[in-house]
């Protein structure tokens, strides 16, 4: 024990272990696990933040063009008929990584919507993400322009479309989803 208390008491060695604890915590996985979880610690409930629009347009009739995690391509106006809840991330975003678990509780609660979680990133960063996260959600890619109705100027941010397209909810930023309230808000806009 005495020779531990002299070791620490070196300035040097001080100085290395905190080099090395920083670097574990900026350049590793390691820092970034602290820095999610210590978003998720953070998020409040969503609230719906669309505003008084005008003129609402199907987002089906833009011709929005969008590839599965398998490299399959496909534009959005084919899943018409089926309420949808779209989330924009990106693998470098904590807040979006920060939110993940609790969309991943919420959408177990919506059988009858269909979920996309759509990155804009290059394919070799979306490919790097979706392979080694341990979520189970349904990642796509952003392959063209995204209709007006969907465009955000920050991330994460998601829209609750219904079965003809209409976005009827809106929320851009981080939420803890999987909260009772959220859920029945969301259910009753979808009756």
């Amino acid at each position: 024990m005495e020779l531990i208390k002299k070791w620490w008491k070196n300035r040097w060695t001080r100085n290395a272990v905190y080099l090395a604890l920083l670097g574990t915590l900026f350049f590793t996985d390691v820092g970034q696990w602290v820095r999610i979880k210590m978003t998720s610690l953070t998020l409040s409930d969503p609230t719906n933040e669309l505003g008084n629009i005008e003129e609402v347009k199907s987002v089906y009739d833009f011709p929005f063009q969008i590839m599965d995690a398998d490299g399959d391509t496909f534009m959005l106006g084919e899943r018409r008929g089926k309420p949808m809840f779209i989330n924009f991330w990106a693998s470098w975003c904590v807040p979006c990584l920060a939110e993940f678990s609790s969309l991943e509780e919420f959408q177990t609660h919506f059988s009858d919507v269909e979920f996309m979680y759509i990155s804009a990133e290059s394919i070799e960063d979306f490919e790097q993400y979706v392979q080694k996260t341990p979520h189970e959600l349904p990642f796509y890619r952003q392959m063209s322009k995204v209709p007006t109705q969907l465009r955000h100027g920050a991330i994460p941010a998601s829209y609750l479309i219904d079965a003809e397209g209409n976005v009827i909810f809106q929320h851009i930023g981080a939420a803890d989803w999987d909260d009772d309230e959220t859920i029945s808000e969301i259910k009753a806009l979808l009756e």
